[in-house]
Parts: C-alpha cells; structure tokens; sequence
C-alpha cells in the first residue's frame, strides 16, 4: 500500500510493502485503514487485522503511539476541529 501527500504528490511518500522512500514493517496482518493528521502532516494512524492501531511519523517511520485493543478498525478518521482526537470504526 502507498501513501501520496496530495501536496506533492509526484512520488508516493510511504509504500508500506514494497520500494519506495520509506518501506514499514508495523503490522503483522493487513491494513484496514490509515488516515493523515490535519493538524500535523507528518503524522499517519493505521489499523490492521491484528487489532493495533499504530501512530507513526510519515517521514522516517518512526513509531510515536500505539494501541492494542484487537479491534479492527475499517475507518479512522481525525478530527478537523480537535488536534489529537481520533474515531475508529470497527467491524461491530
């Protein structure tokens, strides 16, 4: 899966399988969802089958946060109107 920063989006800024910038090795089953922070573009959550959710910094891959609750959530969305305020939808 690649990420594009619609800014530039010449070149694909993360490719989470493959060759590109910036190769990830953060979740051990499929990614379900990833969505960029508004309020800092440096800053991507994804979810993936084996029920993390992962925050990680876009430009060196460098995990920040992350939680296992072993939901797996098909959308994360962040707020536009709260810095640092997440909702997952899960399968439930």
């Amino acid at each position: 899966m690649a990420m594009w920063d619609l800014r530039t989006p010449e070149y694909p800024v993360l490719n989470l399988s493959g060759k590109c910038l910036l190769t990830l090795d953060i979740h051990s089953h499929g990614i379900l969802s990833t969505s960029w922070c508004p309020h800092d573009p440096r800053i991507v959550s994804s979810s993936s089958r084996d029920g993390r959710t992962v925050f990680f910094e876009s430009e060196s891959g460098r995990v920040i946060s992350e939680f296992s609750d072993n939901r797996k959530y098909q959308s994360l969305n962040w707020s536009p109107n709260i810095p640092g305020k997440l909702i997952g939808f899960d399968e439930d």
